[in-house]
């Protein structure tokens, strides 16, 4: 019997020792990507192809000279056979402070938000600012003027994350300085680069007595991950999930622990995954080739956000010749089906658009029914309807759509 008890007992305590220690299967990215030095903060665009992170220690960081911890923006992009190109170092319009990071990618790519406030190039201090790419240029980072953001911000660190449409921004500091205890907020675009005074996220996301940073939210605007030092982790910062609940962008369901295919008894943090949500980008020190290593994780069922589907398509025009102006492509949440104009609602999910191809780019959650409004000087308006009320797998749709003219 006692024999039975101590069998029973050494059972209890290796199950307990192998969760703790973690059984996650991180898949490095190989040399392309990572290398002797630091990769940190990987942060994955909408469609995957796209990888921007972190590096420090690289003599070919700006001012590595004088500094060592200096931390670059690079970036690798995936190529058609599924492999990572040889990583690169951004301009330096990207990486102008010795903290350089991006945060967010725009669905099309051409957008990035990157750390600290600018305004035509000159550092002003702690904030977020706007990149755009126009063909292979950068443009000079513009700030986003959030009210109340410097009174506010006054401990040592931040970061943030936009969501799909670039309207509600997810962002986390601290209001008290030296507390070194982030709070995660939200505020939401209003007109003209002004941003709303961020509110703080409670429902359990954000806590008193501990720390969170580094909200990531997916492509279902629903689904944001973060890291924190809460109890019930593995150790150190774990990172969590949570999921919104209504509009307001403040009330969230209470977090869940990624568990130990994510989190390890080390320090975990800067989560990132693409629309599909196969996988979870991370930084980690497990089979890395030096330092920490950008790697990902195959995510479970539970681990994953909600499916979305991934809308593309290219306009053209019964002419080919013809040019297209003031092309704007929405989809519009409907209750019935389409038979005019008129009964599209006004709520709608603007897709982006690139103009020098006239093609865009949109995602799109289950549950609903949507109109897709094409209009452009000249032409005739163009209606579609997208049934997305049943609830499916992540899927990628492609729309080909020819404008006719005015009479």
């Amino acid at each position: 019997m006692k024999n039975s008890i101590k069998f029973s007992m050494l059972l209890i305590v290796l199950t307990i020792n192998l969760h703790i220690s973690g059984q996650s299967i991180i898949e490095n990215l190989g040399k392309n990507v990572n290398s002797v030095y630091s990769e940190l903060r990987p942060t994955i665009s909408p469609d995957g192809k796209i990888l921007y992170f972190v590096v420090q220690g690289n003599p070919l960081n700006n001012n590595h000279k004088k500094d060592k911890s200096i931390q670059d923006v690079w970036y690798s992009t995936l190529d058609s056979n599924g492999v990572w190109t040889k990583a690169e170092r951004c301009p330096s319009s990207i990486n102008l402070t010795s903290g350089n990071a991006v945060f967010w990618i725009s669905l099309d790519g051409k957008s990035i938000l990157i750390r600290g406030a600018f305004e035509d190039g000159k550092y002003l201090g702690r904030g977020f600012s706007l990149c755009n790419k126009n063909g292979s240029t950068w443009s000079n980072p513009q700030r986003l003027e959030i009210k109340g953001y410097n009174n506010m911000s006054v401990d040592e660190f931040d970061g943030a994350y936009l969501s799909t449409d670039g309207k509600k921004l997810l962002l986390y500091m601290s209001e008290e300085k030296n507390s070194l205890l982030n709070d995660i907020y939200v505020s939401f675009f209003e007109k003209d680069n002004e941003w709303t005074r961020p509110q703080k996220i409670m429902d359990d996301v954000s806590t008193l007595d501990y720390d969170e940073i580094s909200p990531f939210l997916s492509s279902d605007d629903i689904t944001m991950y973060f890291s924190s030092n809460r109890p019930g982790g593995f150790g150190n910062y774990d990172i969590w999930m949570t999921k919104r609940i209504d509009e307001t962008w403040t009330k969230w369901s209470k977090p869940v622990n990624m568990g130990s295919s994510i989190n390890s008894s080390k320090w975990d943090a800067y989560f990132s995954t693409d629309a599909k949500g196969e996988y979870g980008y991370i930084s980690s020190k497990t089979k890395s080739i030096g330092g920490t290593d950008i790697g990902r994780v195959k995510l479970t069922d539970n681990q994953k956000p909600n499916p979305v589907v991934f809308v593309y398509g290219k306009i053209q025009t019964e002419n080919p010749n013809d040019s297209i102006v003031g092309l704007q492509v929405a989809f519009n949440e409907i209750l019935d089906k389409v038979d005019s104009i008129e009964q599209i609602q006004n709520k709608s999910i603007k897709s982006i658009v690139d103009s020098t191809d006239n093609s865009y780019r949109g995602i799109l959650p289950y549950g609903k029914k949507y109109g897709l409004k094409i209009t452009a000087d000249n032409y005739k308006t163009h209606i579609d309807t997208l049934d997305l009320v049943i609830q499916g797998s992540y899927q990628e749709l492609h729309n080909q759509t020819s404008l006719k003219v005015e009479n």
